[in-house]
């Protein structure tokens, strides 16, 4: 198996959100600061005629109330507002996409009875996450703590060839010491379930694996094969062809390119959280309980 890093993709419930734009119509659900959420706001993403109060509905109304939060929160904390250009390019390639899969809106986000108006709702989610991203990640403090580790900014490029027993990896390493080429010798015996092509990982950062792996890859020489390197998935033969450290300019021009999914999603959820917590929600009795975390049902 590649040595990659396992990372952990957290959809945020945000992802579910609708518009907190208010038009005005029908009884209100929610108020957030001056922003009022109505019937007919909640009901102009949904194609039925009819909505029931249940869990689903109360997850859109949630994302829906967050998202007045976090508009509020662009403009508190970064002075931004959405452009609406940038989120018609996202909406766009939604329905691309959509409608290369044949997909109704509903199947598309997987929300029943989703309409079309449900999409461009998620293109402004997915516009106040940018924002908020591009805002949060231009942090002098944060260059200096990715500048700490260099495999935060080493592109490696590198190959391997992996064993299951260490016996087998050093039979490997004499091979290629006699002169056989080593992407012949990976694609012959590899043991890595996803089979890259004479063993070649491609051009990463060192973050992008695990922690053995990255530290070889950091240390070793240039040019020649060594190993064995052992790690959670077999003993590594490692070639690596190319080593480059970017520059304190390079990272500050575009620290998210650094940072690891994680730590990019860790970012934008702590900003989330902490709007999300310190916000004065009002909310109809009748859809439940406003919280930080979710919308509970109402008590019996």
């Amino acid at each position: 198996m590649t040595p990659v890093r396992r990372t952990l993709i957290i959809i945020s419930a945000l992802a579910l959100a609708a518009s907190a734009c208010s038009s005005g119509r029908g009884a209100e659900i929610a108020t957030v600061g001056e922003t009022v959420i109505a019937e007919g706001d909640l009901a102009d993403l949904y194609e039925s005629d009819s909505l029931t109060i249940d869990e689903a509905l109360r997850a859109t109304l949630f994302g829906l109330v967050a998202k007045a939060i976090l508009i509020e929160g662009l403009a508190a904390d970064f002075a931004a507002e959405l452009e609406g250009v940038e989120i018609d390019g996202v909406e766009q390639a939604m329905i691309d996409q959509m409608n290369a899969e044949q997909l109704t809106p509903a199947a598309y986000l997987g929300i029943p009875g989703a309409g079309a108006l449900m999409l461009r709702h998620n293109a402004e989610v997915a516009v106040i996450r940018e924002v908020a991203l591009r805002n949060l990640t231009v942090n002098p403090s944060l260059v200096d703590q990715i500048l700490t580790d260099p495999a935060d900014y080493t592109t490696v490029c590198a190959s391997h060839i992996l064993s299951v027993v260490e016996e087998d990896a050093e039979a490997v390493l004499d091979r290629l010491e006699a002169g056989e080429d080593f992407g012949v010798v990976a694609d012959e015996v590899s043991t890595d379930s996803s089979r890259p092509p004479q063993g070649d990982l491609d051009c990463r950062l060192a973050n992008a694996y695990v922690e053995e792996f990255a530290v070889a890859i950091l240390e070793g020489p240039v040019g020649e094969p060594f190993g064995p390197v052992q790690s959670q998935f077999g003993y590594h033969v490692i070639l690596v062809r190319e080593r480059t450290e970017a520059t304190r300019e390079e990272v500050t021009a575009d620290p998210r390119a650094f940072m690891t999914r994680t730590e990019v999603t860790g970012l934008w959820e702590q900003w989330i959280s902490q709007k999300l917590q310190a916000a004065d929600v009002e909310l109809d009795p009748r859809y439940g309980v406003w919280t930080a975390f979710g919308i509970l049902p109402p008590s019996e």
